[in-house]
């Protein structure tokens, strides 16, 4: 169990240009509408995962990371949601959790990768403690008892799935998991990522049809229609790959 640091408050009004537009304004993704499916984010950094959700339909209602500068920027970004700084194998955490969540339509847990990345050289990475956070996060989900479960990780992390089936069945989940690759579903970028899936009895899902057909970066870039917040950013973006052309 890891314990760097206790859960403390983090800021909720960082400082912040004044034109700064907030990712989940009231203008959302298009095919996205107002719902009342919750969601609470695992390891939850800037929140990434949360701002996909929230474009699918989900209201993120807490988010748990333990180094506060991120949870800024997901706080700035999801105002309305709730913000814990600590370690989510701490029991006041978890029991914190569990208390005020307990019963969410989804808990997204994306546990760090650093212990079973093919990136990290280090050849002590196998005794990294953090590549056991998966099954302190699947246990604590377990006790919060949500409709669904979504995990992300690196391919490595293919060698707990016994252990978070076991975990994920012991309350009552059904468990669907593959090693997919990003850009045969719309992304303009060859990773593969351990994708799981837990779900209660009565929910339903099935993994969507790959497209093999790949898109380049500059093809993304020019899809529409772009939410607001990302126009500028978008043609910045464009305008580098038309000089990375020349």
């Amino acid at each position: 169990m890891l314990s760097r640091i206790s859960r403390r408050t983090v800021p909720r009004a960082p400082q912040l240009p004044a034109n700064y537009e907030p990712i989940n304004n009231p203008r959302p993704y298009v095919g996205s509408s107002a719902s009342t499916r919750t969601v609470v984010e695992l390891f939850a950094g800037c929140g990434g995962t949360s701002c996909g959700f929230r474009a699918a339909g989900f209201q993120p209602v807490c988010a748990v990371d333990w180094e506060p500068k991120p949870l800024q920027t997901y706080a700035a970004n999801f105002p309305d949601a709730e913000v814990i700084c600590g370690d989510i194998g701490d029991v006041g955490v978890q029991d914190l959790l569990v208390e005020k969540h307990a019963g969410v339509d989804c808990v997204i847990m994306c546990p760090p990768c650093q212990g079973l990345s093919n990136a990290n050289q280090d050849k002590d990475k196998a005794n990294d403690p953090r590549n056991k956070l998966s099954l302190v996060a699947a246990e604590l989900v377990v006790r919060m008892a949500p409709n669904s479960v979504f995990m992300e990780e690196v391919q490595g992390c293919v060698k707990f799935v016994p252990e978070l089936t076991k975990i994920f069945e012991s309350g009552g989940y059904s468990v669907k998991y593959k090693v997919l690759t990003a850009s045969h579903y719309g992304v303009p970028q060859r990773r593969k990522r351990f994708i799981l899936i837990a779900t209660k009895p009565g929910v339903s899902f099935e993994f969507p049809t790959p497209n093999k057909t790949e898109v380049s970066a500059g093809e993304a870039l020019k899809r529409e229609p772009i939410p607001a917040w990302g126009k500028e950013v978008s043609a910045t973006a464009l305008a580098h790959i038309e000089r990375r052309k020349r």
